[in-house]
């Protein structure tokens, strides 16, 4: 039997990254499961935030890269519907609920043709989580809508990257929705565990995501202005919400003198994975995450974390490798940014190594990748 022909519809991919977490679910389940499906990919020819395209990159045509991956990159004036008519496509992958160039208008017109077969999977990216349709709710209500009153949610398969976004699924639209449970695939490991010099007292943390109010850097700033050890915070990650971005850049300037923060910017994955190892913690006090990339991503690292309970990582201090705090317990976080800063060298490595052990482990999970094939069959 033929592999099906799945056309990939995101918003933002390769060589972008300031979209973060979803940029790196699409090329890592296509990767992963490119003997199983001929994948396409049809987004946008500029990154997030972006006025310009990308550079050296052809638009509105097929790409082929050296791995065999094909790519459109759509200029504004593209029609998607023309490249999408023309492809013959078995299945349309969406990442996204609420965009609705590479998500809405493309699942409405495959439904209203479905005679013809196409599959529609989406995948809502943790758009649909609680704390995420608060942010731009007016807009989201008229698109969830919409979905509905097409009777989009039960024409549709739903990809749900754990149980959290089954039941956020759920709550938008009902019973009666078909849902595949398949985890998000993260990178593999580049490098083996590396010791960082540790004093008691002092500590080093980082922040790397975007900078806007879904990812709740103004609490961190807010907790860090009661901390009483020597603390150093890096923040790393593109801004597209400017506003917010003044308000996170005040509260860092009235942090106490024992606290200094810098925000570095965007920053390559490849820069950044040089950087990440010399630094303790990470800090992710997310409003919601389907999985965090840049959680992992710490704790592939020997990074421990402090997070929200926001996200599919949980029992995070049970197993030794951080801490996931409601929201709503600031003191907590206080606590736990204190805790960090207070560990000593042989405490630090403990809990160094574990952090890095249990993301290995969890990567090696042998039905990881079996579980996203059922997407597409």
């Amino acid at each position: 039997m033929d592999n099906p022909r799945v056309l990939v519809l995101t918003t933002w991919f390769l060589p972008g990254y300031r979209a973060g977490g979803p940029i790196k679910s699409v090329a890592n389940l296509v990767a992963a499961l490119s003997n199983d499906a001929d994948f396409a990919i049809l987004t946008s020819d500029r990154d997030e935030g972006d006025a310009e395209p990308y550079r050296d990159i052809v638009a509105d045509r097929w790409l082929t890269g050296p791995d065999g991956r094909r790519v459109f990159y759509a200029s504004p004036r593209q029609r998607l519907r023309d490249v999408i008519d023309a492809g013959g496509f078995d299945v349309l992958y969406l990442n996204s609920v609420f965009s609705p160039r590479f998500a809405l208008l493309p699942a409405l017109r495959a439904l209203r043709g479905s005679d013809q077969g196409v599959r529609v999977v989406i995948a809502p990216r943790g758009s649909l989580q609680h704390g995420a349709l608060g942010i731009k709710k007016t807009r989201k209500r008229v698109v969830l809508w919409i979905a509905r009153a097409s009777r989009l949610p039960k024409r549709a398969v739903w990809h749900a990257t754990d149980q959290t976004e089954v039941d956020d699924i759920a709550r938008a639209f009902g019973t009666g929705v078909t849902v595949v449970l398949a985890p998000n695939l993260p990178d593999e490991p580049s490098r083996s565990w590396l010791e960082v010099q540790k004093t008691a007292g002092r500590v080093r943390l980082v922040f790397f995501s975007r900078i806007s109010r879904k990812k709740n850097l103004d609490y961190l700033l807010e907790c860090l202005g009661e901390a009483k050890h020597t603390i150093e915070l890096d923040v790393i990650g593109p801004s597209i919400e400017a506003p917010y971005l003044r308000r996170c850049e005040e509260l860092a300037r009235a942090v106490p003198p024992n606290v200094s923060v810098r925000f570095l910017g965007p920053m390559h994955p490849d820069a950044l994975a040089k950087v990440l190892p010399s630094y303790h913690f990470a800090l992710f006090p997310t409003l919601g995450e389907n999985f965090g990339h840049a959680i992992f991503e710490a704790l592939q690292a020997g990074k421990p974390v402090l997070i929200s309970d926001q996200t599919p990582w949980r029992g995070l201090q049970a197993l030794g490798v951080g801490w996931d705090l409601p929201l709503s317990d600031r003191s907590g976080f206080i606590a736990a940014i204190e805790a960090s800063a207070a560990m000593d060298q042989l405490a630090y490595n403990q809990m160094s190594r574990t952090a890095r052990n249990y993301a290995i482990a969890w990567l090696n999970a042998p039905d990881l990748i079996d579980r996203s094939r059922r997407l597409f069959s």
